[in-house]
Order: C-alpha cells, then structure tokens, then sequence
C-alpha cells in the first residue's frame, strides 16, 4: 500500500505543535502556496510542502515556491517524516 502525504505530513505537526505555532496554508484561495508554515520561535516562518514519496510539485506550488524564495522566505519540499 503507497504512503499517502498525509502520513508524513501528520507526525510532523504533530510534532512541531509541541515545539512551535503551525499554519495550513493551502486553504480556499490559496492554491499553490506550501502545505504548512511553522513559525519558528524567534520570527522566521518556515514553509513545508508535502509530497507522497515521489510526488512532484505542479508549475502554480513551483512559481508560488520561488516567489516566496525571492521574497525570503525558507521553502522546502519533503517527502517522508
């Protein structure tokens, strides 16, 4: 049986939500933004998008990815815990 994204995803905010504040991100209107900002403790937002083992970003999450790069922030794509 395939891992599913949210088999990876879930342990890690798991637990993060020990460690620090964790955001969803791709809510309604936001297609393409990452899975999940944590808001390291000291002011630095961290975005994670979540793949299934293999899985690719779309060009909109790879575009969204590097504007958010450009801007400053830290992106990184992960697929496994």
């Amino acid at each position: 049986m395939p891992i599913l994204e949210k088999q990876i995803e879930g342990p890690v905010v798991a637990w993060a939500r020990k460690h620090m504040l964790v955001s969803k991100m791709n809510g309604m209107g936001s297609r393409g933004w990452p899975d999940r900002c944590f808001w390291i403790p000291g002011g630095r937002p961290f975005f994670i998008e979540f793949k299934a083992p293999g899985g690719k970003c779309t060009p909109l999450q790879l575009l969204t990815h590097e504007q958010l790069r450009n801007a400053g922030y830290e992106v990184e794509v992960h697929d496994d815990k």
